[in-house]
């Protein structure tokens, strides 16, 4: 290395004064007020500190020296993409604010994991103590690792030196200054750290002609990068990688950190540590990004005369102080203020450190083993001693670790590994207590666990690859070639190489889920504890829902007692007029979702299969992943299908046997002879014909029954007066918890994705959509059934308005007038309709049309999947066309014979808009997921697919199952709305109501199985695409490359349009509908 300049004594005195008014600050709080002699002024400030000196220790506590030195150098090494991580600052702020910090204040404790024993227990409080150790040591080691690189850089003196000097001073400094001089240091040394960073991009812009020069230097050296959206999670920085990977940084560091926690707790209220956490905000981002343009002021002058390069330095992260040896040595006391800064910064966090570490340790350890052995705890005083000699031992120990600092790599990547090994699962050990109800000790402490282990290989593992860097060279420099740096290299194992950034991420996510997962089952095998938690130890926004859950229970017993209200204990109801009646018309809003759908299909799915034209949709999972993924969703939708084909005759039959007096079970015999026939004699034409002449009667029958009724009950004002005073009209129920059964982002989001697996991954829709010439006349007919949906659902509610205004008194299903709500709809049409002739034929036929059109479709389609992927695809049997149509003909009677026996397990379930929905939402959310997968994520493999779906699968099975097994033995209680028998004829009410009073509940079941079954799709398909995605990059990520564009949804293949395969030709047979004469099917 060449030789360097070094400081003068101007500097060293600069440094010196710096030191001494540290020093200072801290021995002035050592012998003034309470002197330190309390464990509450010596950790918290007696909590009367102002707001500003806090929001600035906020900042420099985890932005010192790493800052300075460590973005710097990234964004001269790697780019500026690294400024992104921004964003991630401003999400997280309020939800430290109002999520975290709240049960932190309330609580009050000296040491944040006295929270975990209130919550959790001792156990957990111990672990995450432990691994507070870890987590700070570390990171002290990496910040005492940082001032030793400016002064090798200036001075001459070893890293080894520097760091022995600066390590006891700081432990000196540390140790005899509370909190207080903690606090008001930062302020002194944050000014300090400032003018570092302005002193260097003031001399740059100085030295090459503006900022302007700087910033078109660096965008010819190609560092300019901001737009970086990669999702491939081995890319160093990405849009992506920042926002989320630096949000659960961000959280991990302010919302679950003893050293920040602790800050804020020194103020004199939440409301004045609210207002420090805002302000340091903007005094984060304003460092952040300076710091980041710093880097680009240094490339400026060295952008053709490389130092690294050229051996002038051993790190990338020496650049800084090299630079201000270069260009201001020359000025007596400017290098000082840079390294005093560099010192300052340094010296505040580990201060802060090893404070925390100290409370830490006495809180959780010692004084709770003391008080056990000796009987007693420690006096105040001898509390205080402790601490600081404990903070001294910390600082000892900080030195030893720094030497290891230098062998994680960068110092800004060491900082953030650190945090992201170490913050990530201890964020979703904190976000398991105050996020959910259902949490235990051991999940939280098996999911911690989990995680430390999988972070700890992936981080430690070798051989690992060298990030890959942007050009650098030398070829400015005197009488030396040019040099650029090296790529990495793609053979290395696969999770060695994800960016550091989703450490943190990881780390969350394997806690939290595995721990929820842990603790659910847990439920199942032990009684459920801690039912009565404090409300303080949860989110506010989850505090008050089970404050007033609670507040509820009790009303609702009093009310019991008072009203003669009932409140129905069915798990569901069917149709939507009688979900209307009982629960309001929150359901109304799926009509949203129908607005959401048909863009998502057209734009995204649909070219897709319009390209392949394939017989079976399923055949494009084969032709994208493997044989396996494409025989596993074919057996998925016949399950789904045939068991939604039960639910559809079922309705109709309800109907009937209700009007015409005929026995239910008779009546399903009947429907179904009729299903059978017609729809295995129709070919998919004679489907949709027939489905428009049975819309058409659906929706005549509709209307008339509407109007009838509002023409009763005095017309729709009255109605819908009738309707709010009982409190059915809600639209806008934004409930967050998944577990309420209609609010507004079940039926919008959930319903999309229900609708969405209805629309895009239904071999019944496909197969229509290809009866179709072209892709336009597709995209008219899918807007069109939209609009027509949304009529029906409208006319649906509005029916069900009317049918509450008409029963408002009289509630047929408690007087015992029907045995399920699925019969208020032909009670009503019988009533009130049954005197004009036709009028109930009618209605029997609009009910008949509903279903019989799905259940002729479904067969086909069944057909249709029967012959394409298990006789060709899994017994590779040679079908003649001739042969065709009667193959497909038999094969729906099977089905339509298969269907007619589940219906006597599925009036048994529930009521039927519940059980459809159910089951079409775990089987059809799976199936959604495997066509995203491989439409949306070129990276995903077979393995990755087949894993995915299966681990999908069995997940939304076990909430959607165990919930059915729960309503069936009377665990679950859904919320209705009161509904009255008072205006009954001949009923004993005192019957009625002792028959309520002797219905308990038992809500001893967990909440997962409590769920909305309008989650159930979106958690099929999220899961399976992140199960899928994560065992294809565990197993070898598919090369985007090999993929043929065809396979991919239009807006990911023009995104990998250059990468990937040219279009090639596939086996296009024309517009294959099974129940068809093969005539047909020759193309025009």
């Amino acid at each position: 290395m060449e030789e360097i300049n070094t400081l003068g004594w101007v500097d060293y005195l600069v440094i010196a004064i710096m030191l001494c008014i540290s020093a200072g600050i801290g021995v002035y709080y050592r012998f003034s007020g309470g002197r330190q002699k309390t464990m509450e002024e010596y950790f918290v400030a007696s909590r009367s500190m102002s707001i500003i000196p806090v929001a600035v220790a906020l900042v420099v506590s985890f932005m010192s020296a790493v800052t300075l030195l460590g973005v710097s150098a990234e964004n001269y090494t790697y780019g500026t993409q690294f400024v992104v991580i921004n964003l991630s600052y401003l999400l997280g702020t309020p939800i430290v604010c109002y999520g975290f910090l709240p049960v932190f204040f309330k609580l009050q404790a000296t040491s944040a994991y006295e929270y975990l024993e209130k919550r959790f227990g001792i156990r957990a409080r111990m672990m995450a103590s432990f691994v507070y150790f870890f987590q700070l040591l570390l990171y002290s080691g990496v910040v005492l690792y940082a001032p030793s690189l400016a002064l090798e850089a200036t001075t001459g003196i070893s890293k080894t030196a520097s760091i022995v000097i600066i390590g006891l001073v700081c432990a000196f400094y540390s140790t005899i200054g509370g909190i207080k001089a903690v606090l008001i240091t930062d302020v002194f040394q944050g000014l300090l750290m400032f003018a570092a960073v302005f002193l260097i991009i003031g001399t740059a812009a100085n030295g090459v002609g503006g900022l302007g020069q700087i910033w078109e230097i660096a965008k010819q050296g190609q560092r300019l990068e901001f737009d970086s959206i990669e999702l491939d999670p081995t890319v160093r920085h990405t849009w992506w990688s920042l926002t989320l990977g630096g949000l659960c940084t961000f959280l991990s560091l302010y919302g679950v950190n003893q050293v920040q926690i602790q800050r804020m707790l020194t103020v004199k209220n939440m409301k004045a540590s609210q207002k420090a956490l805002w302000l340091s905000w903007p005094i984060l981002s304003l460092l952040s990004i300076t710091t980041c343009f710093s880097g680009l002021a240094i490339y400026s002058k060295y952008h053709n005369c490389d130092p690294f390069l050229k051996k002038r330095i051993t790190s990338p992260d020496m650049l800084m102080p090299l630079y201000v040896m270069d260009t201001v040595s020359n000025i007596p006391g400017l290098p000082g203020i840079f390294v005093a800064g560099i010192f300052s910064a340094g010296l505040s966090t580990i201060s802060a450190a090893q404070n925390s570490l100290a409370a830490v340790t006495l809180e959780d350890y010692m004084k709770p083993l003391y008080k056990k052995c000796v009987g007693h705890e420690f006096s105040p005083t001898k509390s205080a001693f402790i601490a600081k000699v404990l903070a001294f031992t910390f600082g000892i120990i900080s030195i030893a670790l720094a030497f290891l600092a230098q062998f994680l790599g960068g110092l800004l990547q060491a900082s953030l590994t650190i945090f992201g090994v170490v913050g990530g699962p201890l964020l979703g050990v904190f976000t398991l207590g105050m996020g959910t109800e259902s949490a235990t000790e051991s999940g939280a402490i098996i999911g911690a666990l989990t995680a430390f282990s999988f972070l700890f290989w992936i981080v430690f593992g070798q051989p690992r690859p060298i990030p890959p860097k942007l050009p650098t060279t030398i070829e400015g420099c005197d009488n030396v070639a040019n040099i650029t740096i090296s790529t990495g290299d793609s053979s290395y194992f696969y999770l060695y190489r994800i960016s550091y950034m989703w450490y943190s991420p990881l780390g969350f996510l394997i806690t939290f889920i595995l721990g929820l997962v842990i603790s659910n089952l847990s439920h199942l095998f032990f009684k459920k504890q801690n039912e009565e938690l404090d409300t303080n130890l949860f989110f506010p926004v989850l505090a008050r829902r089970i404050y007033y859950r609670r507040c509820m229970d009790v009303e609702n017993e009093r009310n019991s007692s008072l009203n003669r209200k009932y409140s129905l204990t069915d798990v569901i109801h069917g149709k939507d007029d009688a979900a209307d009646k009982i629960y309001g018309t929150q359901f109304w809003m799926t009509c949203l979702s129908f607005i959401f759908v048909v863009p998502i299909t057209s734009r995204l799915y649909l070219p897709v299969f319009i390209k392949l034209r394939l017989t079976s949709s399923y055949e494009y999972l084969q032709l994208r992943f493997d044989r396996n993924c494409r025989l596993l969703s074919s057996a998925l939708y016949m399950l789904q299908m045939v068991l939604y084909t039960s639910v559809a005759v079922y309705a109709p039959a309800l109907a009937l046997s209700h009007v015409t007096g005929l026995n239910t079970y008779v009546a399903v015999t009947l429907v179904y002879m009729v299903c059978i026939f017609y729809a295995s004699q129709g070919g998919m034409k004679a489907v949709i014909m027939t489905d428009t002449f049975q819309a058409a009667v659906l929706i005549g029958s509709l209307f008339l029954i509407l109007g009838y009724g509002l023409s009763w009950e005095g017309g729709i004002a009255s109605v819908w007066e009738e309707n709010a005073k009982s409190g059915r009209m809600e639209f806008f129920n934004m409930d967050p918890s998944p577990t309420v059964r209609h609010s507004f982002w079940s039926v919008v989001i959930g319903g999309t994705f229900y609708w969405t697996t209805m629309f895009c991954s239904n071999q019944a829709s496909v197969q229509k959509y290809l009866s179709v010439e072209n892709i336009s006349q597709v995209r008219i007919a899918l807007w069109v059934s939209a609009f027509g949906m949304i009529v029906i659902y409208s006319v649906n509610f509005l029916t069900g308005m009317v049918l509450y205004s008409a029963y408002k008194d009289c509630d047929p299903l408690t007087a015992g007038y029907i045995s399920g709500q699925d019969q208020i709809l032909p009670l009503y049409v019988m009533n009130f309709l049954g005197g004009l002739r036709g009028m109930p034929g009618f209605f029997v036929a609009g009910i008949f049309a509903a279903s019989l059109g799905t259940v002729a479709s479904a067969l086909n389609s069944l057909a249709a999947i029967t012959c394409e992927d298990i006789l060709r695809g899994l017994f590779q049997m040679d079908l003649p066309a001739s042969k065709g149509a009667i193959y497909a003909r038999w094969i729906s009677i099977f089905f339509g014979a298969l269907s007619f026996a589940l219906v006597f397990i599925v009036e048994r379930l529930g009521s039927v808009l519940q059980v459809a929905l159910s089951f079409n939402g775990m089987v059809g959310g799976v199936t959604l997921g495997l066509f995203s997968l491989g439409m949306f994520v070129p990276w995903a493999n077979a393995k990755g697919a087949i894993v995915g779906a299966i681990t999908s699968l069995v997940v939304v099975l076990w909430i959607g199952l165990g919930a059915q097994i729960a309503a069936v033995n009377g665990q679950i209680q859904l919320d209705s709305k009161p509904i009255s028998i008072a205006g009954c004829p001949c009923i004993n009410e005192t019957t009625i109501v002792l028959d309520q009073f002797e219905h308990n509940f038992d809500d001893e079941v967990s909440s997962i199985y409590k769920t909305s079954y309008l989650w159930y799709s979106a958690i099929g398909c999220m899961l399976t695409m992140l199960v899928g995605l994560a065992v294809s990059f565990a197993t070898g990520a598919q090369n985007p490359a090999d993929i043929d564009q065809d396979f991919l949804s239009p807006p990911i293949a023009a995104m990998f349009r250059i990468q990937t395969k040219p279009c090639v030709s596939t086996n296009v047979q024309g517009i294959a509908n099974f129940g068809l004469e093969m005539e047909d099917e020759k193309p025009r």
